[in-house]
């Protein structure tokens, strides 16, 4: 792991808590605000969502999980198996410790880095959902989910070129943890190259959703 790996993995572990906060009602008026300004959260989840349901999927790899809300999401929308796994143990215990128990037969967390992480396992579906944000070459992340996955992949990224970019880059300078943007193109470029149908999801100022069909 480099050193910039490991500022993202040291900012979310001493941060998990306050990431998890962002998805529950620990006051009304915090969850309406991120409901607002932080749409994005959800709307990525539920376009991951949508496509996983799309394939049939029965099992999904969820990388960057976090504090597993999105793991259970797809768990509570009839998924049978999910994994998800974060290398910040911060993140990991939060979701260990909030799974619901009517879900802990279909969903299982591993602490880990996924690009070396070892499994013999395959999904029909590998999702990965605010993580190439922090990636400075997310190349050998994409080919590693697709190598897992025999349906789909779906990853969200940052879009460039906007305010949004300029906010997150000065308070994410603060916090010691390196971001990457990208415009249409560069997601584009990413997406072409080894004959797979791909899509993009436009999801606003915050970017957009890609995603790769492998069979076809």
């Amino acid at each position: 792991m480099n050193d910039r790996n490991r500022k993202v993995q040291s900012y979310f572990h001493r941060s998990a808590e306050d990431w998890d906060r962002l998805y529950h009602k620990t006051s009304l008026s915090g969850f309406y605000f991120n409901k607002v300004f932080r749409k994005a959260l959800y709307k990525r989840a539920e376009l991951a969502l949508q496509e996983i349901l799309s394939q049939g999927a029965h099992s999904v790899l969820d990388v960057g999980c976090g504090s597993g809300v999105n793991s259970v999401l797809f768990a509570n929308n009839g998924i049978q198996r999910v994994l998800g796994i974060d290398y910040a143990s911060g993140m990991i215990k939060i979701a260990a410790r909030d799974l619901p128990e009517h879900l802990k037969d279909n969903v299982a967390y591993q602490e880990a880095d996924f690009l070396t992480w070892e499994t013999r396992e395959s999904f029909d579906c590998v999702v990965a959902l605010g993580i190439f944000d922090y990636l400075d070459n997310p190349l050998p992340f994409l080919e590693k989910m697709k190598a897992l996955a025999s349906k789909s992949v779906a990853f969200s990224v940052p879009g460039s070129g906007n305010l949004r970019q300029i906010v997150r880059t000065v308070r994410y300078r603060f916090k010691r943890c390196p971001l990457f943007f990208y415009s249409k193109q560069k997601l584009e470029n990413l997406l072409t190259g080894d004959g797979s149908t791909h899509v993009i999801q436009n999801i606003g100022s915050s970017g957009y959703l890609g995603i790769l069909h492998l069979y076809e």
